[in-house]
């Protein structure tokens, strides 16, 4: 017995697995001297401090058209009698529909996200529709004075998340370049973690300067946004897309904020996208970039170009030694690259 109370429960299944989550969520929420501190720990919620558990969660349970990893019913002075469908995302993919579909079917989303896509979506916009957040670091520090009352493996689990959070912050600190050194060993692969709070880190560093002085970043960055897509992983920066007025039409300029999977390279790029007619309008955008040059500093190199796909790169900046400020700085030049020359 003494093994199995010793047990780590990610000495059993990897940490990536939403269902451990998810499993460790469903027995605080079960337990009414827990469900309140794991509610409260909640950011964006209907409820209030006076919030309960009514209705134990259901495990994929259907909500709608689909399932939700934890669905349960809750009720405070504030909200009522509310359904509640929350779903656990750690290194996949988080779709927004599921969230609106939760929200369609009559329940409150919530999202816990423990992991990287908890990292990589911190600082991005998630849905048009109101959600329900708890973050791993909020739900340790809310768990902290019950500690003692836990049993060995959930105490474990709450260890172990609290290790992987301090992680993920001491990253975002290297990554800015205020902490000489990287974070320890942990759950999350080294190399992954510290692409994505390299990311973050950029993210925050546009974010914050846009807010000091719109001017610095020259367009807003309302729709800077976390992606993580088949080959890579960046910022999609929405809001620097602009279509040349001597080329008309549909495609224009846009920055693009890169870490590859496979190699870990990492850069800042001037693309030309947004296809919605003939894809050999690609070929006039990528030749107005050149025409139009020099490119923003030495620092760039000239992209391929291609007429075929949804967008082509027209100058490109390797970034992969770079802190987050350095790159920030780069987009900031990519930036004042497009307004002056469309």
């Amino acid at each position: 017995m003494a093994m199995v109370d010793d047990a780590d429960l990610f000495d059993i299944v990897p940490w990536e697995y939403g269902f451990v989550h998810s499993g460790v969520l469903a027995w605080l929420l079960e337990r009414d001297g827990f469900a309140g501190l794991v509610l409260g720990a909640a950011t964006c919620t209907p409820w209030d401090g006076s919030v309960r558990v009514i209705a134990k969660p259901k495990r994929e349970a259907r909500v709608g058209k689909g399932s939700a990893d934890l669905a349960f019913t809750v009720t405070s002075q504030q909200c009522g009698e509310l359904r509640v469908a929350l779903e656990t995302k750690v290194q996949d993919l988080l779709r927004p529909r599921q969230l609106s579909g939760y929200r369609k079917a009559g329940y409150q989303p919530m999202l816990y996200m423990p992991g990287l896509t908890g990292l990589m979506s911190s600082l991005s916009w998630i849905s048009d529709e109101d959600c329900a957040m708890l973050a791993a670091d909020k739900l340790c520090a809310a768990l902290e004075p019950a500690a003692a009352e836990l049993p060995p493996v959930i105490a474990s689990y709450v260890s172990t998340l609290r290790h992987e959070a301090n992680r993920f912050a001491a990253a975002v600190a290297h990554a800015r370049g205020e902490a000489t050194s990287e974070p320890g060993p942990g759950k999350t692969p080294q190399r992954i973690l510290a692409d994505v709070a390299w990311i973050v880190a950029v993210q925050a560093e546009l974010q914050d300067r846009c807010a000091a002085d719109p001017r610095q970043t020259f367009f807003a960055v309302d729709s800077l946004g976390a992606r993580d897509v088949a080959f890579d992983r960046g910022l999609y920066w929405d809001d620097s897309h602009t279509v040349p007025s001597v080329v008309g039409g549909s495609v224009g300029f846009y920055i693009d904020i890169v870490a590859v999977k496979a190699t870990s390279e990492r850069a800042v790029v001037i693309k030309a996208g947004f296809v919605k007619h003939d894809l050999d309008a690609l070929g006039p955008v990528y030749d107005h970039a050149q025409i139009v040059g020099p490119p923003p500093s030495d620092r760039w190199i000239r992209g391929r170009r291609r007429l075929g796909g949804d967008s082509v790169t027209c100058w490109r900046a390797p970034a992969s030694d770079l802190t987050a400020r350095e790159a920030a700085n780069l987009a900031c030049e990519a930036a004042a690259w497009i307004d002056a020359r469309t």
